[in-house]
């Protein structure tokens, strides 16, 4: 058996304690030291009467809260161990709920209780003043408050959003510039000299983009697949050297790998007319696996980088908005497709290498606007569009006219403005 120490409340200091119960083991069954009757558990069977243990607890409350009646209230002494019950109905809870007001809670989110002025002894924090409630059916006030509303929903509306449309042109325009500034897009504007070391002459590099030319035309290939073939040519010359023995052979070959992997990034359904089984056999004469050996060498000299712009793609951007589906008209689709000549005019001329892709697209631009309308200006519009004046533009403009002006001199020079003028039925000079 197991005696259990009496636990005394600090608000209960000063009442008598009840006798302490004894447990038993092996029962669960209950007696007090000095006697008394065993606890009754409510939901256990072999006990009736709970009455007891409910009016002691009663006097025990009844006892802490006389102890705590202000002065002017005489308590009343209630005897240990009386067994006499309590009339519920003399129990008095004014000096509870005295106790409860006197609590005081701070507000959320603060660690203390609020300041209190000790002159005063009120809160010095200010009270918020709520205007006074109206009645449904009060239509001034009803009129005054829907105004009220509608200014502040005027004065805290957010500003116009800019147009996404706007936001994606801007973040296209900027991507395209920075990676055609990337020195790891660009060639070399003297490898035929630095790398080539005189090996490759201007009319051989002619004369090779003169039959990519062809080549593409000949398969039909997605638009912007000779300006890519032709960057991936200058860019692999700028860090391969070509052999001295048969060098219109080997330049064959690379024109012809650099086309076929353009087209296929330009259109992946350029291997249905194209495959490298063709190019051997057809055009280059050469075996399968060294078609493929090409393929090979030409990506690890670009380091796999093939994505970037050209000049075909500065001039479809610069003239996006003249020529969408809504905005079309005669006047600005033939300016547009006689940049796209000019600019292939532009490919055949090494001196055009020095300059960005953007600066050629622009200066065809300007020139194809200029011989359309002579009378026309380089417009402020147009200096935000492209980002270039006639000024920046001069140099680049007048390399691409005399190009086009001497077709003679430059092999496939002809022939591109004789195709040009076929498809349009018009002179681009």
């Amino acid at each position: 058996m197991c005696a259990v120490a009496p636990l005394a409340l600090p608000a209960l200091a000063g009442v008598a304690p009840r006798a302490v119960p004894v447990f038993h083991a092996g029962s669960t069954m209950a007696t007090y030291a000095d006697g008394g009757a065993p606890a009754v558990m409510r939901g256990y069977g072999g006990y009736e009467d709970v009455g007891a243990d409910i009016d002691a607890l009663l006097r025990d409350i009844h006892a802490a809260v006389l102890q705590r009646t202000p002065p002017g209230h005489a308590p009343q002494p209630v005897a240990a161990g009386a067994d006499q019950p309590v009339n519920h109905d003399d129990f008095d809870l004014e000096p509870v709920l005295r106790d409860i007001r006197s609590i005081r809670i701070p507000a959320a989110g603060f660690a203390g209780p609020d300041p209190v002025d000790s002159a005063v002894g009120t809160p010095t924090t200010p009270l918020a003043s709520l205007p006074a409630p109206f009645s449904y059916g009060d239509a001034a006030a009803e009129d005054a408050a829907d105004s009220a509303a509608s200014t502040t929903t005027t004065q805290t509306s957010p500003k116009k959003q800019q147009d996404p449309g706007q936001i994606y042109d801007a973040e296209i325009d900027a991507t395209f510039r920075a990676m055609e500034q990337d020195p790891a897009e660009r060639p070399s504007a003297l490898y035929l000299w630095t790398v080539q070391e005189g090996v490759i002459t201007l009319a051989d590099r002619a004369n090779v983009v003169a039959w990519m030319y062809n080549f593409v035309g000949y398969y039909g290939l997605a638009p912007g697949t000779l300006h890519r073939a032709v960057s991936y040519v200058d860019r692999f010359l700028s860090s391969r050297k070509v052999n001295g023995y048969n060098v219109s052979g080997h330049l064959l070959l690379l024109g012809s790998v650099a086309v076929f992997t353009a087209a296929k990034y330009e259109d992946r359904r350029a291997t249905l007319a194209l495959n490298a089984d063709g190019i051997a056999c057809w055009h280059v004469g050469c075996s399968r696996r060294d078609v493929v050996d090409a393929e090979r060498a030409l990506c690890a000299a670009l380091g796999c980088r093939l994505s970037g712009p050209t000049a075909y793609t500065f001039v479809e951007h610069f003239t996006r908005h003249g020529n969408d589906g809504g905005g079309a008209d005669e006047g600005s689709t033939t300016v547009r497709s006689l940049a796209h000549h000019l600019a292939d005019v532009a490919l055949l001329d090494y001196r055009c290498i020095r300059f960005l892709p953007s600066t050629v697209a622009a200066s065809a631009i300007a020139l194809a606007t200029l011989s359309m309308n002579p009378a026309a200006s380089w417009s402020d519009d147009e200096i935000r569009v492209t980002g270039y004046t006639l000024e920046d533009l001069a140099t680049c403009m007048d390399e691409i006219e005399e190009t086009h002006g001497l077709q003679g001199a430059w092999p496939g020079c002809a022939q591109m403005t004789e195709d040009y003028m076929r498809s349009y039925g018009l002179l681009p000079h």
